[in-house]
């Protein structure tokens, strides 16, 4: 019997491994919407205080901004990031996405994705902020609770944008509260484009901005 090690989509030879990744993160995605609309349904009203918060996100201290982030991996193919900035009101301060090198795992892209956060931040004025993603692997090496040695550059990269700024913290959410850069991190970008940001809030994550400040801790 032949092994059929590739599947055909969209008229691009995707590696099986590679589907069942997709797979398993579609599910992952479609599993969070539902939860979320269990929650909706069962509490129309704001959530309360007793609510598990878990998956809600959250706004920052007074007086500092946070930026959610992430990036997409693509085999052979460079990667990408978006990211977007709140005030602690929860407040839309601005969104950018971008087309970053080809990286060689998801860590990587991840990693990517931060280091254009941050330095937009940065060009941007921004100098107490949250960097918040969904990759807790991620999290724990920026924030030496771990090490990875593959990862070397990335993290060098990121030490040194990090003393840059006057304060500033790397947190780990779940996926379902990092829905918002997600969308940006998968949206096509204008024709002929590397970066683009926005002043406005982008029609592709109004929904997801429409659900955080609904349940956002104030």
């Amino acid at each position: 019997m032949t092994t059929v090690n590739f599947v055909k989509l969209n008229y691009k030879i995707i590696p099986w491994e590679a589907s069942l990744r997709y797979a398993r993160q579609d599910a992952k995605e479609w599993q969070d919407a539902e939860e979320y609309t269990h929650r909706l349904s069962s509490k129309p009203d704001r959530v309360t205080s007793q609510e598990p918060t878990a998956n809600l996100w959250t706004t920052p201290p007074i007086g500092w901004t946070k930026c959610n982030y992430d990036g997409t991996y693509h085999s052979n193919a460079p990667s990408k990031a978006g990211w977007l900035l709140r005030d602690d009101r929860g407040t839309f301060l601005g969104a950018a996405h971008a087309i970053g090198s080809i990286t060689t795992n998801p860590m990587e892209s991840e990693l990517q994705a931060l280091v254009m956060a941050m330095q937009h931040c940065w060009s941007r004025g921004y100098r107490k902020i949250y960097f918040e993603g969904d990759n807790k692997e991620v999290s724990e090496i920026v924030n030496g609770r771990s090490s990875n040695f593959a990862v070397f550059n990335w993290i060098r990269d990121i030490s040194a944008w990090r003393s840059k700024f006057e304060e500033c913290k790397f947190t780990w959410t779940r996926r379902f509260s990092n829905m918002a850069a997600d969308a940006l991190a998968k949206q096509q970008l204008p024709l002929n484009t590397q970066f683009y940001c926005y002043n406005y809030i982008p029609f592709v994550i109004t929904d997801f901005l429409h659900r955080d400040f609904a349940t956002a801790n104030y």
